[in-house]
């Protein structure tokens, strides 16, 4: 009787332990978005949306571009990871994600974004796109993304319908361009002819079949057109079901392609581009697109300063220096950059210019106690004893109250010069 007792104590105890842990570990929902029913009169049926906001909706008062994503109900979370994503990093505008559903099979998609995409257009034009203008701080600014038949159907809207939206981006679309496709054909030259206000940017995967013949053949006619409109690329790594993802991501990234920071990989690519000249123009387009302001970012500017360095072209250094102190590049660069700056000028022989340099360093930063070493020292090798007495003291004093591991280095300047008698 007390094993019996004893077993079904420990039964007990068991099992409310592990309730205990599976109710330590529940976690919380995560959601992404909400849902909103629109009462369609164009199908006649009731559907589905998703919509996410961008994370600074609630405290701006902006109106954000809209990204429509067909097929909502499986490529919603891919463009909602590159919206954070985007927002993260910066190199896009923040936007609205719509995710249109589609419910049914198959065959139903094929009749809503193909046998029937008139009324698909219609339904997306009249009744989607109005209700999110109507129920959220949306601008005119429309980005349509499909994959499939739902990229054939964008391909569509494209032909049909250009000024609805202002950027395209399709995944290995399907129905494509095949040898009894008139429809297709026709559709292919309206994009071609007249649509250079728009941007297209579409991708197949390798050995699409079918798909990859259709997008090469509409990359054919688009090849007659300016291709700053237009990018077509081939994702070797992908498969049919997996372009959406790199689509959406390097589509957006190509249609805002003037909106990161401008960068150059050396100064011969920065004098090939036209040098100044074209960063200045650049910024002045993405200003007046965006409606930024029109200088250099910062990015900019650091990047060329540091190619200069790290190239070893001194005059070049000094070019940018003295051109971007009209956009104030010293005051909203970090003391570790300021200090390699003026080493370059030291480096190359010009303790004027470095002087001046840590001059505004100690400035800026009058804590930095190694800003002190080295201002200190710098006076020292001109001869001015009494200015290197004075920074060299302050960089000990600051050292002291900081515990600065360079506290050795900064006493023993300091002493060397004292005991050259200067005091």
């Amino acid at each position: 009787m007390i094993r019996t007792t004893i077993k079904l104590l420990v039964l007990v105890l068991t099992i409310a332990a592990t309730r205990q842990v599976k109710a330590q570990v529940e976690g919380l929902p995560n959601v992404v978005g909400k849902h909103y029913t629109i009462t369609s009169k164009v199908l006649e049926q009731d559907q589905n949306i998703t919509v996410l906001l961008p994370k600074d909706y609630t405290s701006s008062t902006d109106r954000y571009p809209v990204l429509y994503v067909l097929d909502g109900q499986w490529f919603f979370t891919h463009a909602a990871a590159i919206q954070s994503s985007l927002e993260w990093s910066g190199e896009t505008p923040n936007f609205v994600v719509v995710g249109i559903d589609i419910s049914g099979n198959f065959a139903d998609r094929y009749q809503h974004f193909v046998s029937q995409r008139k009324r698909y257009q219609e339904y997306l034009a009249n009744e989607v796109i109005s209700f999110v203008e109507s129920e959220f701080r949306a601008s005119k600014e429309h980005i349509l993304f499909g994959w499939q038949y739902a990229g054939s159907f964008a391909l569509g809207m494209l032909a049909d319908q250009p000024d609805l939206f202002e950027a395209y981006l399709v995944a290995t679309p399907f129905p494509t361009l095949g040898e009894h496709d008139s429809k297709v054909e026709d559709m292919y030259e309206n994009i071609a002819k007249n649509h250079e206000r728009n941007h297209l940017y579409f991708t197949t995967s390798k050995g699409d079949g079918s798909v990859e013949f259709g997008t090469d053949s509409l990359a054919s006619l688009l090849s007659l057109k300016s291709e700053e409109w237009w990018k077509y690329r081939k994702l070797q790594e992908e498969s049919h079901r997996s372009t959406p993802y790199p689509t959406l991501y390097h589509g957006l990234k190509a249609y805002y392609y003037n909106y990161q920071p401008l960068e150059f990989k050396s100064l011969q690519e920065f004098t090939e581009e036209g040098g100044l000249e074209s960063v200045y123009s650049y910024y002045q387009q993405r200003g007046q697109r965006y409606h930024l302001p029109t200088k250099p970012l910062y990015a900019t500017m650091w990047r060329l300063l540091r190619l200069a360095m790290d190239e070893e072209d001194y005059e070049s250094f000094q070019h940018f220096i003295t051109e971007f102190n009209q956009f104030n590049v010293l005051d909203q660069s970090r003391l570790s950059w300021l200090r390699r700056f003026a080493s370059f000028h030291y480096q190359n022989q010009n303790i004027v210019a470095a002087s001046k340099m840590y001059q505004y360093i100690v400035d800026r930063f009058p804590e930095s106690a190694m800003a002190h070493y080295e201002l200190g020292r710098l006076y020292l090798e001109q001869n001015e004893s009494e200015k290197s007495l004075e920074h060299l003291q302050k960089a000990v004093d600051i050292g002291r109250l900081t515990n600065d591991k360079q506290m050795e280095k900064y006493s023993t300047a300091l002493i060397q010069l004292k005991n050259k008698g200067i005091k």
